[in-house]
């Protein structure tokens, strides 16, 4: 039996359901409140001591981290396989997993100053506090603290968008040589990266990716797969998606300057 703890609006969680869609696997969804701090309850806490989703949970084998996850499942359930054939493909595809591992941070500060920051900042502040206290990594812990207290101004943006450029960039030279990012196949390489720039997309930051043709492509084909939609769209909340847009709208200004 196959159980995800995910949130919806997750990008690591978009990962992890875009895979077990892509391989038609059937899962039992179990959506993790992020906003009130489900991921901090102890009963939680117990399958995933850092309090970060997605977690899976395959016959009682709890497992954390979403690219471990995507290797998992490709494994155990080998029909219709998603890791490359060649060791040059697959080479390339661990290596996009680790430039997603770089991007993930600052999709958070990016995603919290821009869109929850609004919201977040409305909760008593001892509530609001406590949130911030229970994140487990330090790093993370103060870049949370310095965009909830700054927003878009917060010192954490300008590399935040400057790591997005680079993705970007690396894109591009890349799907000038492969249709997709690790060869001629579609692969967990692309899973990795889409829900990143979907995410910046939603964020009021397309024209980043419209600056970059064969990365704006690829993006429409792999968000024109039927799992992205059962994962991605029909998983999201149009009333988050709208607040996205309309925030972004009002930070793309700062943003566009600082990608300047």
């Amino acid at each position: 039996m196959l159980e995800l703890f995910h949130g919806p609006v997750s990008t690591a969680s978009e990962r992890a359901r875009l895979v077990l869609e892509e391989k038609g696997l059937t899962w039992t969804s179990h959506p993790v409140d992020l906003f009130s701090g489900g991921q901090h309850r102890p009963e939680y806490r117990a399958l995933n001591r850092l309090g970060q989703v997605p977690t899976l949970l395959h016959d009682g084998f709890a497992l954390r981290e979403s690219s471990v996850i995507a290797e998992y499942l490709d494994e155990v359930f080998p029909a219709r396989p998603l890791r490359p054939a060649s060791a040059r493909d697959r080479a390339r595809a661990r290596l996009w997993d680790k430039t997603i591992d770089e991007v993930h941070p600052f999709t958070g500060v990016l995603t919290y100053a821009i869109a929850f920051r609004p919201m977040l900042i409305q909760k008593p502040k001892d509530e609001l506090a406590a949130l911030v206290a229970a994140i487990a990594d330090p790093a993370r812990r103060i870049a949370r603290q310095s965009v909830l207290d700054h927003g878009v101004a917060a010192p954490e943006m300008r590399p935040a968008v400057a790591c997005y450029l680079r993705l970007l960039d690396e894109m591009e030279t890349q799907l000038a040589d492969t249709p997709f990012l690790a060869g001629e196949a579609f692969s967990t390489a692309d899973i990795a990266v889409v829900p990143f720039l979907t995410r910046i997309s939603h964020l009021g930051m397309g024209p980043l990716i419209d600056a970059r043709p064969r990365a704006k492509a690829w993006l429409e084909t792999i968000q024109a797969r039927p799992a992205f939609k059962r994962a991605v769209t029909d998983v999201i909340p149009a009333a988050v998606i709208e607040t996205f847009r309309v925030n972004g709208a009002a930070a793309w200004p700062t943003l566009s300057a600082l990608a300047a």
